[in-house]
């Protein structure tokens, strides 16, 4: 499974959005998180058009800060835990196997969950 979590600082200036779409298809994403989008839910849907991931988690930027988007494909299962400002709390199932999936603004986390799911633990930066 091939996953990109990137703080992207803004994603509606045409050259971030290019480079998007060249990091999704030269590595074949399956998911994608970005947060710091700056966008609206219809800027949202644009961008899950543009990208070619037809499914899509968002919350929306308030005024003109934030915005998270959990972008995936059609071979991954995704069940909404819940959704803040700050955060997208998720349960993926994939070809592979079940995770949980915890993605902050500044933080990725992930672990199976047949292990105990402590967010501190097996964070990525």
């Amino acid at each position: 499974m091939n996953v990109l979590a990137w703080n992207c600082q803004g994603i509606v200036n045409r050259e971030t959005l290019h480079a998007l779409k060249l990091l999704v298809q030269q590595h074949q994403m399956h998911m994608i998180f970005l947060s710091e989008t700056h966008c609206t839910a219809v800027q949202h849907n644009s961008l899950k058009k543009a990208i070619g991931l037809p499914n899509m988690i968002q919350v929306e930027r308030k005024e003109r800060a934030g915005g998270l988007v959990l972008l995936w494909n059609e071979t991954m299962q995704v069940s909404l835990r819940s959704a803040q400002y700050f955060f997208i709390d998720v349960d993926v199932v994939s070809e592979e196997d079940i995770y949980e999936m915890a993605v902050h603004r500044n933080l990725w986390s992930s672990g199976h969950r047949s292990a105990p799911y402590n967010m501190g633990s097996s964070a990525l930066h």
